[in-house]
């Protein structure tokens, strides 16, 4: 549900931190309108070769509350996408299909108060959460996988991922922001503040690891990530 892009050249260290050195690109959704009920749904489909069916469902609605004092946007979204990478030697060579699906839902909610003429409050949330069943990784044909003792080794095929051990993986984000805006005769003065959160369950497959080390047990990596 975007407003507008912006393209920053860099440097814009100054007001964007020190990793927008090269400059930033700034995503600027919509905001609720006072006087104006409206929406709209979106629907897509598609299919993955060697996977199956993928869709895309995302959706906004405006929702004037009180007549230009106060607004409310809320926007949903949920994304499938087809994995097409099969998994061949988990367990007693059971194979897992298509483990590298990728779903995605979220939502985010705006709420305009202007109290008087120049001043707008500004609150948002967004939450978004994303999840894959396994790892992209896979051995190419002509290719043959690592082994060790007890882990026979196998032939590569076209995306055929060899790994003895299922590598999920979650990640979590939270936004919550706060702007206020006064307009002034000669200019307008902004006051931001936002509160960020993501956590990532990041697992691999690290039996090679431990085979590499003479102790062929199948093991699974986890690294938690949290960013705050």
């Amino acid at each position: 549900d975007p407003d507008h892009v912006e393209v920053l050249r860099g440097p814009q260290g100054t007001l964007y931190g020190a990793s927008s050195m090269s400059g930033t690109i700034r995503f600027i959704p919509k905001s609720p309108e006072f006087n104006a009920g409206a929406g709209y749904l979106s629907v897509e489909g598609s299919s993955t070769s060697h996977g199956s069916g993928n869709f895309n469902v995302n959706g906004a609605l405006n929702l004037p509350l009180i007549d230009d004092m106060l607004a409310m946007r809320v926007v949903g979204w949920r994304t499938r996408d087809s994995g097409y990478v099969d998994q061949i030697r988990v367990g007693k060579l059971a194979t897992l299909r298509d483990v590298n699906n990728d779903d995605v839902e979220g939502g985010r909610v705006m709420l305009r108060y202007r109290p008087i003429e120049n001043l707008t409050i500004d609150l948002n949330y967004t939450g978004q959460s994303e999840t894959s069943n396994g790892s992209s990784r896979y051995t190419p044909a002509g290719i043959t996988s690592w082994s060790g003792p007890g882990i026979p080794p196998v032939q590569g095929c076209d995306l055929c991922n060899t790994d003895v051990t299922v590598s999920p993986w979650r990640d979590d984000l939270q936004v919550y922001g706060l702007t206020v805006n006064y307009k002034a005769g000669f200019g307008t003065f902004t006051a931001t503040s936002n509160q960020y959160n993501r956590d990532v369950d990041f697992t691999f497959d690290s039996t090679p690891i431990l085979v590499s080390f003479g102790v062929p047990v199948p093991a699974e990596s986890v690294e938690p990530q949290s960013r705050r």
